[in-house]
């Protein structure tokens, strides 16, 4: 599981170093806040990614909502 947990957490850094990148470029000084609703929505996947990962297996799959 940490394994797992590590490679989520790198591609959460990934993430939001490649967004912050395009949004400098692209919008100079305003970069900055046109940053922040993509790090917020990173940053939700990852607490969603997270819970899932602790969720006990059997929770995990989609026998739970259909049965």
């Amino acid at each position: 599981a940490m394994i797992e947990i590590g490679f989520l957490l790198l591609g959460f850094g990934v993430s939001l170093y490649i967004a912050q990148q395009a949004a400098i470029r692209r919008y100079r000084r305003q970069g900055f806040i046109a940053f922040l609703p993509w790090a917020l929505v990173f940053l939700l996947m990852m607490l969603v990614s997270l819970w899932i990962m602790g969720m006990p297996m059997e929770m995990r799959g989609t026998e739970a909502f259909f049965a």
